[in-house]
Protein backbone atom coordinates (compact mmCIF):
# COMPACT_ATOMS: atom_id res chain seq x y z
CA UNK A 1 0.00 0.00 0.00
CA UNK A 2 1.35 3.35 -1.04
CA UNK A 3 1.14 5.89 1.71
CA UNK A 4 2.54 9.40 1.87
CA UNK A 5 4.42 9.99 5.08
CA UNK A 6 3.66 13.11 7.00
CA UNK A 7 6.45 14.70 9.04
CA UNK A 8 5.44 16.93 11.93
CA UNK A 9 6.05 20.59 11.24
CA UNK A 10 8.12 20.63 14.41
CA UNK A 11 10.91 19.07 12.35
CA UNK A 12 13.20 20.78 9.94
CA UNK A 13 11.59 19.35 6.84
CA UNK A 14 8.31 17.85 5.77
CA UNK A 15 7.00 15.85 2.86
CA UNK A 16 5.13 17.76 0.15
CA UNK A 17 1.40 17.18 -0.22
CA UNK A 18 0.34 14.65 -2.88
CA UNK A 19 1.35 15.86 -6.33
CA UNK A 20 -1.39 16.97 -8.69
CA UNK A 21 -1.95 15.20 -12.02
CA UNK A 22 0.17 16.27 -14.98
CA UNK A 23 -2.81 17.98 -16.54
CA UNK A 24 -3.17 20.91 -14.16
CA UNK A 25 -5.58 23.78 -14.30
CA UNK A 26 -4.10 26.68 -16.26
CA UNK A 27 -6.91 28.92 -15.07
CA UNK A 28 -6.05 28.33 -11.41
CA UNK A 29 -2.36 28.78 -12.08
CA UNK A 30 -3.12 32.15 -13.65
CA UNK A 31 -5.37 33.21 -10.78
CA UNK A 32 -3.36 31.96 -7.85
CA UNK A 33 0.18 31.33 -9.06
CA UNK A 34 2.38 28.57 -7.66
CA UNK A 35 0.59 28.38 -4.28
CA UNK A 36 -2.53 26.76 -5.75
CA UNK A 37 -3.48 23.20 -4.82
CA UNK A 38 -3.60 22.43 -8.55
CA UNK A 39 -0.52 24.28 -9.72
CA UNK A 40 2.19 23.07 -7.36
CA UNK A 41 3.00 19.96 -5.39
CA UNK A 42 5.75 21.64 -3.37
CA UNK A 43 4.20 24.91 -2.22
CA UNK A 44 4.40 26.17 1.34
CA UNK A 45 0.94 25.45 2.60
CA UNK A 46 -0.90 24.87 5.85
CA UNK A 47 0.68 22.88 8.68
CA UNK A 48 -1.25 20.15 10.45
CA UNK A 49 -0.39 18.02 13.47
CA UNK A 50 -2.65 15.13 14.53
CA UNK A 51 -2.47 13.29 17.86
CA UNK A 52 -4.63 10.39 19.09
CA UNK A 53 -6.05 9.95 22.59
CA UNK A 54 -8.21 7.24 24.11
CA UNK A 55 -11.47 8.51 25.61
CA UNK A 56 -14.01 6.90 27.94
CA UNK A 57 -14.13 3.69 30.02
CA UNK A 58 -13.18 0.31 28.55
CA UNK A 59 -16.72 -0.66 27.60
CA UNK A 60 -17.27 2.67 25.80
CA UNK A 61 -13.71 3.40 24.73
CA UNK A 62 -13.06 5.31 21.51
CA UNK A 63 -10.17 7.22 19.95
CA UNK A 64 -10.37 10.97 19.61
CA UNK A 65 -7.99 12.82 17.31
CA UNK A 66 -6.67 16.22 18.33
CA UNK A 67 -5.87 18.32 15.26
CA UNK A 68 -3.71 21.44 15.44
CA UNK A 69 -3.90 23.54 12.28
CA UNK A 70 -2.01 26.63 11.12
CA UNK A 71 -2.93 28.61 8.02
CA UNK A 72 -0.18 30.79 6.48
CA UNK A 73 -2.45 33.26 4.66
CA UNK A 74 -4.22 34.33 7.84
CA UNK A 75 -1.43 33.74 10.39
CA UNK A 76 -3.91 31.82 12.54
CA UNK A 77 -3.75 28.56 14.47
CA UNK A 78 -6.56 26.56 16.05
CA UNK A 79 -7.43 23.18 17.55
CA UNK A 80 -10.29 20.81 16.75
CA UNK A 81 -11.28 17.29 17.85
CA UNK A 82 -12.97 14.47 15.96
CA UNK A 83 -13.30 10.70 15.80
CA UNK A 84 -12.16 8.80 12.72
CA UNK A 85 -15.78 8.13 11.75
CA UNK A 86 -16.48 11.87 11.73
CA UNK A 87 -13.57 12.51 9.37
CA UNK A 88 -14.85 9.74 7.11
CA UNK A 89 -18.34 11.28 7.14
CA UNK A 90 -16.84 14.69 6.31
CA UNK A 91 -15.00 13.22 3.33
CA UNK A 92 -18.16 11.51 2.11
CA UNK A 93 -20.17 14.74 2.44
CA UNK A 94 -17.53 16.64 0.42
CA UNK A 95 -17.94 13.99 -2.28
CA UNK A 96 -21.72 14.47 -2.24
CA UNK A 97 -21.32 18.24 -2.51
CA UNK A 98 -18.99 17.77 -5.47
CA UNK A 99 -21.52 15.57 -7.26
CA UNK A 100 -24.29 18.07 -6.53
CA UNK A 101 -22.19 20.98 -7.82
CA UNK A 102 -21.42 19.08 -11.03
CA UNK A 103 -25.16 18.67 -11.64
CA UNK A 104 -25.85 22.35 -10.97
CA UNK A 105 -26.82 24.51 -13.92
CA UNK A 106 -23.93 26.76 -12.91
CA UNK A 107 -21.34 23.97 -13.12
CA UNK A 108 -19.78 25.46 -16.24
CA UNK A 109 -18.94 28.61 -14.30
CA UNK A 110 -17.37 26.73 -11.38
CA UNK A 111 -14.73 24.62 -13.14
CA UNK A 112 -11.92 25.69 -10.81
CA UNK A 113 -13.99 24.93 -7.71
CA UNK A 114 -14.90 21.50 -9.05
CA UNK A 115 -11.25 20.74 -9.80
CA UNK A 116 -10.25 21.70 -6.25
CA UNK A 117 -12.86 19.37 -4.73
CA UNK A 118 -11.77 16.60 -7.09
CA UNK A 119 -8.17 17.00 -5.95
CA UNK A 120 -9.25 16.82 -2.31
CA UNK A 121 -11.25 13.68 -3.09
CA UNK A 122 -8.16 12.10 -4.69
CA UNK A 123 -6.06 12.66 -1.58
CA UNK A 124 -5.18 9.36 0.17
CA UNK A 125 -7.37 8.72 3.20
CA UNK A 126 -6.71 6.17 5.97
CA UNK A 127 -8.89 3.12 5.50
CA UNK A 128 -11.47 1.74 7.90
CA UNK A 129 -10.49 -1.24 10.08
CA UNK A 130 -12.86 -3.69 11.72
CA UNK A 131 -10.43 -4.55 14.52
CA UNK A 132 -9.62 -2.54 17.64
CA UNK A 133 -7.25 0.37 17.13
CA UNK A 134 -3.66 -0.73 17.67
CA UNK A 135 -0.48 1.34 17.42
CA UNK A 136 -0.11 0.61 13.71
CA UNK A 137 -3.67 1.72 12.94
CA UNK A 138 -3.33 4.83 15.10
CA UNK A 139 -0.08 5.84 13.41
CA UNK A 140 -1.52 5.18 9.96
CA UNK A 141 -4.55 7.33 10.74
CA UNK A 142 -2.57 10.15 12.32
CA UNK A 143 -0.33 10.40 9.27
CA UNK A 144 -3.15 9.95 6.78
CA UNK A 145 -5.51 12.42 8.44
CA UNK A 146 -2.74 15.02 8.66
CA UNK A 147 -2.10 14.75 4.92
CA UNK A 148 -5.82 14.83 4.11
CA UNK A 149 -6.62 17.84 6.32
CA UNK A 150 -3.59 19.67 4.98
CA UNK A 151 -4.96 19.20 1.47
CA UNK A 152 -8.43 20.36 2.56
CA UNK A 153 -6.94 23.54 4.03
CA UNK A 154 -4.90 24.19 0.89
CA UNK A 155 -8.04 23.76 -1.20
CA UNK A 156 -9.99 25.97 1.19
CA UNK A 157 -7.41 28.71 0.74
CA UNK A 158 -7.79 28.51 -3.04
CA UNK A 159 -11.59 28.49 -2.88
CA UNK A 160 -11.74 31.56 -0.63
CA UNK A 161 -9.61 33.48 -3.13
CA UNK A 162 -11.71 32.14 -5.99
CA UNK A 163 -14.98 33.55 -4.58
CA UNK A 164 -14.26 37.07 -5.82
CA UNK A 165 -14.29 35.82 -9.41
CA UNK A 166 -17.68 34.10 -9.17
CA UNK A 167 -21.14 35.39 -9.93
CA UNK A 168 -23.90 35.53 -7.32
CA UNK A 169 -25.53 32.19 -8.21
CA UNK A 170 -22.41 30.03 -8.37
CA UNK A 171 -20.98 31.84 -5.35
CA UNK A 172 -23.88 30.56 -3.24
CA UNK A 173 -23.00 26.98 -4.18
CA UNK A 174 -19.34 27.47 -3.28
CA UNK A 175 -20.16 29.30 -0.04
CA UNK A 176 -22.04 26.23 1.17
CA UNK A 177 -18.85 24.17 0.99
CA UNK A 178 -16.77 26.93 2.62
CA UNK A 179 -19.21 27.15 5.55
CA UNK A 180 -19.23 23.36 5.92
CA UNK A 181 -15.43 23.15 6.11
CA UNK A 182 -15.20 26.02 8.59
CA UNK A 183 -17.78 24.45 10.88
CA UNK A 184 -16.30 20.96 10.78
CA UNK A 185 -12.71 22.09 11.39
CA UNK A 186 -13.76 24.72 13.98
CA UNK A 187 -11.97 27.40 11.98
CA UNK A 188 -11.87 30.92 13.48
CA UNK A 189 -13.60 33.53 11.25
CA UNK A 190 -10.28 35.34 10.86
CA UNK A 191 -8.92 32.41 8.88
CA UNK A 192 -11.18 33.52 6.07
CA UNK A 193 -11.36 37.28 6.48
CA UNK A 194 -7.79 38.35 7.32
CA UNK A 195 -5.86 36.53 4.64
CA UNK A 196 -3.88 39.42 3.22
CA UNK A 197 -3.42 41.51 6.32
CA UNK A 198 0.20 41.92 7.37
CA UNK A 199 0.69 41.25 11.07
CA UNK A 200 3.67 41.82 13.31
CA UNK A 201 4.52 40.57 16.76
CA UNK A 202 6.27 42.46 19.52
CA UNK A 203 8.61 40.05 21.27
CA UNK A 204 10.66 42.53 23.27
CA UNK A 205 11.55 40.92 26.62
CA UNK A 206 9.02 38.11 25.96
CA UNK A 207 9.77 34.76 27.62
CA UNK A 208 8.35 31.35 26.74
CA UNK A 209 6.93 30.10 30.05
CA UNK A 210 7.42 26.47 29.01
CA UNK A 211 11.18 26.46 28.33
CA UNK A 212 11.88 29.86 29.96
CA UNK A 213 13.84 30.83 26.87
CA UNK A 214 13.62 34.26 25.26
CA UNK A 215 11.17 34.68 22.41
CA UNK A 216 13.00 36.42 19.61
CA UNK A 217 11.90 36.74 16.01
CA UNK A 218 15.35 37.54 14.71
CA UNK A 219 16.81 36.63 11.33
CA UNK A 220 17.91 33.26 12.63
CA UNK A 221 14.39 32.23 13.64
CA UNK A 222 12.32 30.02 11.41
CA UNK A 223 9.17 31.45 9.91
CA UNK A 224 6.04 30.63 11.93
CA UNK A 225 8.10 29.69 15.01
CA UNK A 226 6.03 31.66 17.55
CA UNK A 227 2.49 30.97 18.74
CA UNK A 228 0.38 33.59 20.50
CA UNK A 229 -2.77 32.63 22.40
CA UNK A 230 -5.95 34.71 22.55
CA UNK A 231 -4.94 35.69 26.08
CA UNK A 232 -1.84 37.28 24.46
CA UNK A 233 0.77 34.92 25.86
CA UNK A 234 3.55 33.87 23.50
CA UNK A 235 5.39 30.56 23.17
CA UNK A 236 7.88 28.84 20.94
CA UNK A 237 6.09 26.61 18.46
CA UNK A 238 8.25 23.64 19.41
CA UNK A 239 7.18 24.09 23.05
CA UNK A 240 3.46 24.83 22.78
CA UNK A 241 2.41 22.27 20.15
CA UNK A 242 3.19 19.18 22.31
CA UNK A 243 1.34 20.95 25.14
CA UNK A 244 -1.72 21.63 22.97
CA UNK A 245 -1.80 18.00 21.86
CA UNK A 246 -2.57 17.02 25.47
CA UNK A 247 -4.40 20.00 26.96
CA UNK A 248 -5.97 23.10 25.44
CA UNK A 249 -5.18 25.57 28.22
CA UNK A 250 -2.70 28.43 28.31
CA UNK A 251 0.39 27.33 30.31
CA UNK A 252 0.63 30.82 31.78
CA UNK A 253 -2.92 31.73 32.87
CA UNK A 254 -4.71 28.36 32.44
CA UNK A 255 -7.47 29.90 30.33
CA UNK A 256 -8.88 27.55 27.71
CA UNK A 257 -7.31 28.31 24.32
CA UNK A 258 -8.52 26.88 21.04
CA UNK A 259 -7.06 29.39 18.57
CA UNK A 260 -4.70 32.32 18.19
CA UNK A 261 -2.03 33.85 15.96
CA UNK A 262 1.32 32.50 14.79
CA UNK A 263 4.34 34.29 13.35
Amino acid sequence: MMRQRFLSFLGATRDPPPAAPKERSRDLAALFGSRSILSSGTNIGPHVVVEAHGVGPVEMHFTQYTVICTQPGAHQWWVTFHRYSEFAAFRKQCSRMLKSAKKSKYAGKMNQFLEILEMIGMTPFPKKHLVMDDQFILQERKEGLAVYIQQVLTGFDDVVRLLQFLGKEERQVVEEWVAYVMKFLSMPPRVRHSRRRHTTLSTADAICSICLGKIDQGEGEKSSSIFETKCHHQYHRKCIVPWLEKTQTCPMCRHRVMSGRWF
